[in-house]
């Protein structure tokens, strides 16, 4: 990332600028891209994404704690860095085999509504920018899972 410039950018000396001049690289804006990135995993040979703007962050898999009297695909909850965050097993969620875990099995730790939640998927694959254009007749669906 180019490093901040003290010179006039109403004059055209912006880092952005600079960058356009001196090579024909794509210039990527953090702000106007969010939407358009996912993070792409996999669940039992399938793919799925996740939109970046939720990802909080992933962790390799732990000990989780059950907890009675949740619905199946509920694991239970870890403890990560003193916060409670409930854990789903999207194998479990999607009526899938289970399998054991592997070295590969991750938690994706998500922020809904200021809500935090842990899937465990079998693996993390990418992060993909699919602007708006490129997804002819996507929609954008929220689904709870109450």
């Amino acid at each position: 990332m180019a490093e901040a410039s003290t010179g006039d950018a109403t004059a055209g000396n912006s880092p952005e600028r600079a960058m356009e001049s001196d090579s024909a690289e794509l210039i990527f804006n953090d702000e106007n891209n969010i939407d358009d990135m996912y993070l792409t995993f996999g669940v039992s040979g399938e793919e799925y994404g996740l939109g970046i703007a939720f990802v909080t962050e992933i962790v390799g898999m732990q000990k989780v704690m059950p907890v009675p009297d949740v619905p199946a695909f509920i694991k239970g909850v870890i403890n990560l860095r003193c916060k409670v965050i409930p854990v789903m097993d999207v194998r479990r969620r999607f009526d899938m085999d289970e399998k054991p875990y592997t070295e590969r099995t991750v938690i994706i730790v998500l922020d809904v509504s200021a809500v935090p939640i842990g899937l465990v998927v079998d693996n993390v694959s990418d992060v993909l920018e699919i602007p708006l254009a490129n997804r002819p007749g996507a929609e954008v669906r929220i689904r709870t899972f109450a």
